[in-house]
């Protein structure tokens, strides 16, 4: 596609209908420049350089089209600008691309904040963008809305602990009494030595994330969310989550769903069903740790709790009020010997028991 000698890494590309045809964007870094390339008519266009005239080191490139019935097209390229060794701040050009080919690059634009901006991707449409931002010390993960007038700022992670870090957004729209958007949002948590992945849906549960344990802080991972999946009854929708885990000594990947109805629009007289679940362990035998997982699908102060054989309670893993959805918490057995420990989860009207084998 590329004929130049020069690496050209972290490459990003978009589909999109322009004057109903669909068409391909490509953005690309090269020597601290980012560069995009448009298919048309079969054929990969000539590259244009987008920060020519930026002094700084420019990287981390992504890219939005934006479908239009006229002859012309809305393509925003984002990336990050190097200030120094510690310091990225986001920049960004709205850039107009013609069905003859011609393309007319926009005026460069900053995402202006006083710390450093890592990891940034779009949000719900080409005009907000999710990113790390460092308030403090402490990272979370922000979402920017670019109007004319300025830009809006969201904090969507002040209010849960730790570090957290790497989010990801996935966008499907259904046009209801409550709104265009749902959406779900995921991203990675450290807290003291444990690593967390959250995942909710902002527009309906922004109170009750989901909460899975995905390691020891010290570990590098990502985390992706797909789009929407309509299946069953009564307006259910799926998004499902995949991230990175080390278990026995590897890197695996590790899955889980939500479920969530377009509320607005359902059969009022239907209800979720009410199910308290405590799934297996894995892995089992386990050494020295093992995940544990259950479902809630009501607000329930919970207790999950570790015995060994003769009945003595040897952990206890939680013990606080937790909202509906799927939980999970990791079970340490440095300290013990082996054996079969018995892994308990109760609300304090109905519990449930698995067994699991510690084997040193």
């Amino acid at each position: 596609m590329v004929t130049n000698l020069t690496n050209e890494p972290q490459p990003d590309i978009d589909a999109f209908k322009l004057y109903n045809v669909k068409k391909y964007s490509m953005t690309f870094e090269r020597d601290g420049d980012i560069y995009i390339m448009n298919y048309l008519n079969g054929i990969w266009s000539q590259e244009f350089n987008l920060t020519f005239e930026d002094t700084l080191l420019c990287h981390s490139p992504i890219i939005w089209g934006h479908d239009n019935l006229f002859n012309y097209n809305h393509v925003r390229v984002a990336y990050l600008r190097k200030l120094n060794d510690t310091v990225n701040k986001i920049a960004y050009n709205m850039n107009t691309l013609y069905d003859n080919g011609k393309f007319t690059i926009g005026f460069q634009r900053y995402v202006q904040q006083g710390n450093t901006q890592e990891n940034v991707l779009f949000a719900l449409d080409q005009s907000s963008m999710i990113y790390d931002y460092d308030t403090l010390g402490r990272k979370c993960v922000y979402i920017v809305i670019n109007y004319f007038t300025g830009d809006e700022f969201f904090n969507m992670t002040q209010w849960y602990p730790g570090n957290n870090s790497g989010g990801t957004v996935s966008l499907h729209g259904d046009i209801t009494a409550e709104g265009f958007y749902y959406s779900g949002f995921c991203w990675i948590s450290r807290q003291e030595d444990s690593l967390f992945v959250y995942a909710m849906n902002p527009h309906l549960n922004w109170s009750g994330p989901r909460r899975f344990y995905a390691g020891s802080s010290n570990e590098n991972i990502s985390v992706n969310l797909s789009t929407k999946l309509v299946h069953g009854f009564n307006n259910m929708f799926r998004l499902r989550a995949i991230w990175e885990q080390r278990i026995n000594g590897r890197i695996a990947l590790v899955e889980s769903f939500m479920d969530d109805r377009l509320t607005s629009i359902i059969d009022p007289n239907v209800q979720a069903p009410e199910r308290f679940e405590l799934h297996q362990n894995y892995p089992n035998p386990f050494n020295p740790s093992t995940a544990v997982t259950f479902e809630l699908y009501s607000t329930s102060f919970i207790r999950l709790s570790v015995y060994d054989e003769i009945g003595r309670e040897v952990a206890v893993l939680i013990n606080e009020r937790l909202y509906p959805g799927t939980h999970t918490a990791n079970f340490k057995g440095d300290n013990l010997t082996s054996g079969i420990y018995f892994i308990r989860l109760s609300d304090g009207n109905r519990s449930e028991t698995i067994k699991a084998l510690l084997m040193k």
